[in-house]
């Protein structure tokens, strides 16, 4: 599947009126700040996305966003498609964090040209492993520097 593809399909689960609610800051459910930013910057582009996404690999993921949704904001379901389309858009096509840097404080480094994220909060969760960070190694015992 192409990024473009997937951008559409994202685009396309969002009704007209939704849209409308997102740029005007009045969905009646609670959408983050950051994936209100995402979602509008992915139906406000002026390029098209180049690219291909592996489609079992999106699947795999919004499944377990789907479960992972229904599990811990089970009182909020109209509030999942906009969490779902913001992860799908940051790991498949911008190819960056599911949270925002202030939220787990990732670091940045590039090598060899390719930017590297690295997450003090991954672990092993099924959402977890679709991100595009790395996990940090954690020190225990004193630290001597």
């Amino acid at each position: 599947m192409t990024k473009e593809a997937l951008a559409e399909e994202i685009l396309a689960s969002f009704t007209e009126e939704e849209w409308k609610m997102l740029e005007n800051g009045t969905i009646p459910v609670p959408v983050s700040n950051y994936n209100r930013k995402i979602l509008l910057g992915l139906k406000n582009r002026n390029t098209a996305f180049e690219g291909h996404v592996r489609e079992e690999d999106v699947r795999s993921l919004l499944d377990a966003l789907q479960v992972f949704l229904a599990q811990t904001w089970a009182e909020q379901p109209d509030a999942h498609k906009y969490v779902i389309g913001a992860c799908l858009a940051l790991t498949f096509i911008k190819e960056v964090p599911m949270h925002p840097q202030e939220i787990v404080r990732y670091t940045e480094t590039v090598e060899n040209g390719v930017k590297r994220y690295h997450c003090p909060a991954k672990g092993d969760s099924v959402i977890c492993r679709y991100c595009v960070t790395e996990a940090v190694e954690r020190r225990t015992g004193p630290s001597f520097g």
